[in-house]
């Protein structure tokens, strides 16, 4: 991502800059966003297993929606991962009175997670 962004670093221990770490992270997750057209679900799998596993996943039939693609994410970490960066998200927005969520999203809001 660094050689992406023009960034040459004069060694490894540069990574651990918080500015550094920020800024590429942001535009990696920038480059998932047009990637995946905004899909979060799709957004957040690759950002933990990559890019290509996301596309070898939403070949299965029904991956379009929520619940399907996260219970076939093969990794459990990033299975949890997506389920609990959504959670967040979801709870974030009610907070903030941002109720534009979709049913989809609500119904699996408080499905256990």
């Amino acid at each position: 991502m660094a050689s992406l962004a023009g960034v040459r670093l004069k060694a490894n221990r540069f990574l651990f800059e918080p500015e550094l770490n920020i800024h590429l992270g942001s535009l990696y997750v920038k480059q998932l966003s047009r990637m995946f057209r905004g899909d979060k679900k799709y957004m957040l799998a690759a950002y933990n297993a990559g890019p290509h596993r996301v596309k070898r996943w939403r070949k299965i039939p029904g991956s379009d929606k929520l619940d399907i693609f996260i219970e076939n994410i093969e990794f459990s970490e990033t299975r949890l991962y997506v389920k609990n960066v959504l959670k967040n998200y979801w709870a974030y927005k009610l907070l903030t009175n941002n109720f534009e969520i979709s049913d989809n999203e609500l119904l699996s809001f408080n499905d256990g997670w």
